[in-house]
C-alpha cells in the first residue's frame, strides 16, 4: 500500500523538470541573442537590466528550493498543502519576470501595453494562488472535510496555468491587437491594473493579520506565524513597485525612460524574493526542530499478520501529518502500552484518543479530532 504523501513524487519531479526546461529554454534565448549580436544592442544600462533580472530569477530559485524542502518534508498533508500553493504562487510570479526578462532580451516585440497587461495576469495568478494558501491555512479550524492535497487542488493549479501559458502566447501573437484596444482607454489611463494588485495584495495583506492574532495555538498556526512577517514585507515591496509603475508609466509623472523604470522596479523584486527565501527558511528550521523525524523508525519490522494494518493506519495519518507520521504514529502507540509493530484490532480506539492527543499541538484541535476519527474508523474497515 502506498502512502498519500508518496504521490507527490511525481509533481515534485514535475516541477524539477519544468524548472530545468524554462531554465534551458532561457538560456538557449540569451544564446541566439549573443550569436545574433543583438546583445551588442542593447547599451550599458540594458545590459545591466538583464543581468539584475537574471539575479531576481537566481533569488526566486533559492527561494522555490527551501519551499520545496517545507514540502519534503509535510509532502501532501494538510500542513503541506499551503505551501504547495505558495510554491505555484512564486513560479507564476517568476514566470512574469522572465516574460519581461525575454522582452528586455528584444526575444519578442510587444507594445508597452501589451507587456504591462501580460505580465500583470501573471503576477495576478500569483496572487491570487497566495490568497488559496492562506485561505486553507485558516479553514483548517473549523471545516470538517478539510483534507491534504486533493485532486481538486491539482485543477485550480491546472487552470492557473494553463491561463498563463495562453497569456504568454497571445500577447506576443495577439500584440497588436490587445494594444489598439488599451491604448487610450480608461483601463490604460487609469492604471486599472495596479489597482487591482493594490485590492489583491491588501486583501491577503488583511488575511495574513488576521491569522496572527487567531492561529497560534497550534504549530500549523505557528509556522505560518513566523513566516508572515516576511511575507507582509514582501507584499510591501510589491505594492510599491506598482506604485512606481502607476505614477510613472500609467500616469506618466516622473518622465523618466524605460530602463531607468526597469531598473527601480529591479530594487523591489530582488529584496522581495531574497525576504520570502528568509521566512521559508525560518518555517523550514522550525519545521525540523519540532517534528524530530528518524529515518530508523522507518526500519521497524512489521509482522506478517498486522503489516498491512500497520500501513493502513500510516497512510491516513501520512495524509494529515506528512513525514511525521511514524514518528507520532509511535509515540501514540507507546503511549498506550503497546509497540506500535504490534498494534492489533482492539487497539485502534485507543490508539485513536492517542493520536488526538499528540497532533493537537500539530494540527489545531478540530483537525486532529477528524485524524482521530479517521484512525477510529480503521477497525470498522478491517471488521467487514
Amino acid at each position: 500500500m502506498v502512502l498519500h504523501g508518496h504521490k507527490f513524487g511525481f509533481f515534485n519531479k514535475l516541477f524539477k523538470l519544468l524548472l530545468i526546461l524554462i531554465l534551458f529554454n532561457i538560456l538557449s534565448k540569451i544564446s541566439i541573442v549573443f550569436a545574433s549580436n543583438n546583445f551588442l544592442g542593447l547599451n550599458t544600462r540594458g545590459i545591466i537590466i538583464m543581468w539584475v533580472e537574471l539575479f531576481i530569477l537566481a533569488s526566486f530559485v533559492i527561494t522555490w528550493l527551501i519551499n520545496l524542502k517545507i514540502i519534503r518534508y509535510y509532502r501532501t498533508s494538510i500542513i503541506g498543502r499551503p505551501f504547495i500553493y505558495i510554491l505555484i504562487g512564486l513560479t507564476f510570479l517568476a514566470a512574469s519576470r522572465i516574460y519581461i526578462l525575454l522582452f528586455n532580451l528584444h526575444i519578442y516585440e510587444l507594445d508597452e501595453t501589451t507587456l504591462q497587461f501580460g505580465w500583470h495576469i501573471m503576477y495576478f495568478s500569483g496572487m491570487i494562488t497566495f490568497l488559496i494558501s492562506i485561505n486553507n491555512f485558516d479553514k483548517r479550524r473549523y471545516d470538517d472535510e478539510l483534507q491534504g492535497f486533493q485532486k481538486n487542488d491539482l485543477l485550480v493549479i491546472l487552470f492557473l496555468s494553463i491561463i498563463n501559458i495562453l497569456t504568454y502566447f497571445f500577447t506576443i501573437s495577439h500584440n497588436k491587437v490587445i494594444s489598439n484596444i488599451l491604448v487610450g482607454s480608461i483601463f490604460d489611463k487609469t492604471g486599472s491594473v495596479h489597482f487591482i494588485a493594490f485590492i489583491l495584495t491588501g486583501y491577503l495583506a488583511f488575511k495574513l493579520l488576521k491569522i496572527k492574532t487567531t492561529s497560534t495555538k497550534d504549530e500549523l498556526g505557528r509556522l505560518l506565524v513566523s513566516f508572515i512577517p516576511f511575507f507582509l514585507i514582501f507584499l510591501s515591496l510589491m505594492t510599491l513597485n506598482h506604485f512606481w509603475e502607476l505614477i510613472t508609466e500609467s500616469w506618466g509623472i516622473l518622465g523618466l525612460n524605460h530602463d531607468v523604470i526597469e531598473t527601480v522596479e529591479q530594487l523591489f523584486w530582488i529584496p522581495g524574493f531574497l525576504v520570502t527565501f528568509i521566512g521559508l527558511k525560518r518555517v523550514h528550521t522550525i519545521s525540523i526542530n519540532s517534528i524530530l523525524y528518524s529515518e530508523t523508525q522507518l526500519a521497524i519490522k512489521l509482522s506478517e499478520k498486522n503489516s498491512r494494518l500497520i500501513l493502513y493506519i500510516l497512510e491516513i495519518m501520512s495524509h494529515h501529518v506528512g513525514s511525521s507520521a511514524m514518528n507520532i504514529a509511535i509515540k501514540s502507540s507507546e503511549d498506550i502500552g503497546v509497540h506500535f509493530s504490534d498494534i492489533q484490532i482492539a487497539d485502534i480506539h485507543n490508539l485513536s484518543i492517542a493520536v488526538n492527543e499528540n497532533t493537537k499541538e500539530l494540527l489545531g484541535e478540530f483537525p486532529s479530532n477528524i485524524l482521530s476519527q479517521a484512525i477510529n474508523l480503521v477497525s470498522t474497515f478491517y471488521s467487514n
